[in-house]
This record gives C-alpha cells, structure tokens and sequence, in this order.
C-alpha cells in the first residue's frame, strides 16, 4: 500500500511539474495599436514619474535651481510629444472604426451595385484620411524647413545636421 501511493505522488508531482510544458498557449491577436497605445501609456507613465523623482530631488537638495529648470522643461515637452502622439493614434482608430462601419452598413445590403459602392467609399474615406494626415506631415515639414534646422522629435532641442543622436537627451535623429 504504502508503494502505491508513493507511486502516485510521484506521477501527480511529475504531472504538475510537467503540464506548463504540454499545455497549448492560446495567442491573442493583439493589433498593432493596441501595441502602440500600451507603449505610448508606459512612456508617458515613466515620464511622469521622473517629472516626481526630479521634483523630489530638487526638494531634497540634490539638483540646482537651473539643473532642475533645465531637466523640468525637457521632460514636459517629452510628455507632451507624447501625449500628441496618443491623440494621434487615438484619432486614427477612431476614422477606421468610422470606415469599418459605413463598409458594414454598405454589406448589409448584399447587391452587386452596393459591393461597388463599398470598394468606391473605402477608397474615398481612405483618400480622405490620407490627405488629412499628409497635409498635417506638409504643415510640419514646412515649418521645419523654414528654420532650416534639424531637431529632436523628443525633446525639440536644435541638432546639427550631421548629428545622428540628440545631444541633449540621446534619442536618435531621423
């Protein structure tokens, strides 16, 4: 008796031991800007926190007055390239979620003539949305071409033009 259930503690030890193993993962089709928006949440987390953690030092004494401006101003305008960013991809999501439903209501309607309508209102809400965001990119290449400059996209300081990576805060130049 007492071999027995040796042997089956042993196989119930083995088995608990081995299931990660067999068991089969279920993968979630996670999309690309789900992906995206987690990043931008994290970056602007981490952001945030070190705008406390540099509050906190200046406090304490360990950053100058002008440490502490100069690291205070760089972060702000990183939090805030951020947060453009997410309302940027927030407003993407919500001109497919308006494409994705006239492209429903026009299905629905299961004619021939209404699959010609949907491929010629796709193709138009896709124009439109495309003209909107390259006039956007127009609008701020301009401006920068205007300065004649090179900047950050992270933190805005002015770069050289041979430069490959910001000298203020290390990311790297397009």
């Amino acid at each position: 008796m007492t071999v027995f259930a040796v042997i089956v503690l042993t196989a119930a030890a083995f088995a608990f031991i081995a299931y990660p193993f067999f068991k089969q993962r279920g993968y979630s089709a996670v999309s690309t800007g789900d992906q995206k928006s987690r990043e931008l949440l994290s970056r602007r987390d981490t952001t945030y926190s070190m705008l406390k953690e540099l509050e906190f030092d200046y406090q304490s004494g360990i950053l100058t007055e002008e440490d502490y401006r100069d690291l205070e101003a760089r972060y702000k305008r990183k939090a805030i390239s951020i947060l453009k960013d997410a309302d940027d991809l927030e407003k993407g999501s919500e001109a497919e979620e308006g494409i994705e439903a006239e492209i429903r209501r026009l299905r629905r309607t299961g004619t021939k003539q209404a699959g010609d309508e949907v491929e010629q209102a796709v193709a138009k809400l896709r124009r439109v949305g495309k003209n909107q965001a390259g006039d956007q990119v127009e609008e701020a290449v301009s401006k920068l071409r205007q300065t004649r400059g090179k900047f950050c996209p992270q933190c805005g300081t002015a770069a050289k033009a041979d430069d490959r990576f910001c000298a203020s805060c290390g990311a790297k130049l397009r």
